[in-house]
């Protein structure tokens, strides 16, 4: 390998880069943060347009309230590298010396390891869903009405809108408020019809697309207009990406959890026992002495 490639690839995993690299996220983010709340417009849309697009309008046009996001995406981009080349560097040092080590701690230096991957697909599953994914918004449906999804031959109906409403709280100002939103959707296809609930936290999956219930109408038990929601349409790409890393991340934090516990644990125990030896080792010496120097003692009397 030459000695370029080398040293670029050993500083690609290096543990400073990493330190560097999250300390800068960390300060980006915090002033981005602070930027977001006073140009609220101009992010809010990243939850309703694919970030291709986004970058391409309120992104680009905006480039001195919306370059921290720019930033930090380079910045995200690199650690994912970092860690990446800092997790094969290790995994294969490990995978050297496994006849040489003993099982649990095999696994309890590999399991951070597993975090890692479990880290980076998460990352590389939200980037595919927020580039190549699909989000419709805007999908309105008055009730026994239908509509046609884009890219698709799929209809949608709404059948039912259950709206309950605030009624003898505590609170005056929730009077009468709207809860308990549920719909019910008929999803129409070339060869099938199924059925299924939605509510504002519950959504639905149907032939690879999401549903999201955005809004709804009527909000108060007074209104006399037909009722309607509006739903969010997604298709996510890199969901099962995501799932994968979350799974990854938290299987290798429980093994490094238990291995890390059972270490300690092992740890106390042979470390309890030999004190007790030698307290009663101690304890006998201690005796013996002073029963000699006691009749040393006599002797001088």
């Amino acid at each position: 390998m030459p000695t370029f490639i080398k040293n670029a690839w050993e500083f690609s995993g290096s543990r400073s880069l990493s330190a560097w690299l999250l300390f800068g996220i960390a300060i980006v983010i915090s002033i981005g943060s602070v930027i977001m709340r006073h140009h609220q417009p101009v992010f809010y849309s990243l939850g309703r347009v694919l970030l291709p697009e986004w970058i391409g309008t309120y992104g680009v046009e905006n480039l001195s309230i919306t370059w921290w996001l720019f930033l930090s995406l380079i910045l995200f981009f690199f650690l994912a590298v970092n860690t990446f080349v800092c997790t094969t560097n290790r995994v294969i040092g490990l995978l050297e010396k496994f006849t040489s080590l003993h099982k649990s701690t095999f696994f309890l230096k590999f399991s951070p390891h597993i975090m890692h991957i479990g880290f980076i697909l998460l990352l590389v599953g939200h980037l595919i869903s927020h580039t190549i994914g699909v989000n419709l918004t805007n999908n309105i449906i008055q009730k026994n009405g239908t509509i046609s999804v884009c890219l698709s031959d799929l209809k949608v109906g709404l059948k039912d809108l259950k709206v309950e409403f605030e009624k003898g709280t505590l609170f005056k100002s929730l009077e009468g408020s709207p809860k308990n939103i549920s719909a019910s959707l008929s999803f129409i296809g070339p060869k099938c019809i199924k059925n299924k609930v939605i509510s504002i936290n519950r959504p639905v999956w149907f032939n690879g697309l999401s549903f999201h219930m955005d809004d709804f109408y009527p909000k108060s038990k007074f209104s006399k207009r037909t009722p309607y929601i509006s739903l969010i349409i997604k298709k996510d790409p890199g969901i099962k990406l995501q799932l994968t890393g979350v799974a990854l991340f938290a299987f290798g934090l429980f093994i490094y959890i238990f291995l890390l516990i059972q270490s300690q644990l092992d740890r106390v125990h042979n470390s309890g026992s030999v004190p007790a030896n030698c307290d009663l080792n101690l304890a006998t010496r201690t005796r013996n002495t002073s029963h000699e120097h006691a009749v040393g003692e006599e002797k001088q009397l």
